[in-house]
């Protein structure tokens, strides 16, 4: 909890959909969204941003731009489409790098996640791919990040 708000990979996702692809530089300006993903186990992000702390601070559209086309950003694209493509109700869309930089299978990001898995109660737990964390067989998120479980189809 920081200033009153949940900081959540759910929380990034519902921010990050406020903006279009061309206020990426808007949208990462918040000291809130920056604290989060710097600080963030599953990110992993601390290291890569000095380039769009500076572009932040000389608000330089481009250079924010540029860091928003890097794979470690896209990596975490993915994630929040694969987040609000099995969340109810919500659309997917690519966040921030304009046309997607995936191809085969992770270019459909939710294709094969099911949140209301139908599971007996005598099937074991299973490993969130995402953090190892073992969860009960009858939810389709994990309970510790949030992130979708893939069904092997």
């Amino acid at each position: 909890l920081v200033d009153g708000q949940v900081q959540s990979f759910n929380s990034l996702c519902t921010y990050m959909q406020q903006f279009t692809g061309d206020q990426f530089l808007e949208a990462v300006s918040d000291f809130h969204l920056l604290l989060f993903i710097a600080t963030t186990d599953l990110l992993q992000m601390l290291e890569k941003m000095p380039t769009l702390l500076e572009a932040i601070r000389t608000k330089d559209r481009a250079k924010a731009n540029e860091w928003a086309k890097s794979e470690d950003w896209g990596t975490v694209e993915q994630l929040i489409s694969a987040i609000t493509a099995s969340s109810p109700g919500s659309q997917q869309t690519n966040a921030f790098g304009g046309e997607s930089r995936s191809t085969g299978s992770m270019a459909n990001a939710g294709v094969g996640i099911d949140n209301n898995v139908n599971v007996s109660s005598n099937q074991p737990l299973w490993t969130c791919p995402h953090c190892t964390f073992l969860n009960s067989p009858e939810i389709g998120t994990c309970e510790m990040c949030t992130l979708p479980r893939y069904i092997n189809t």
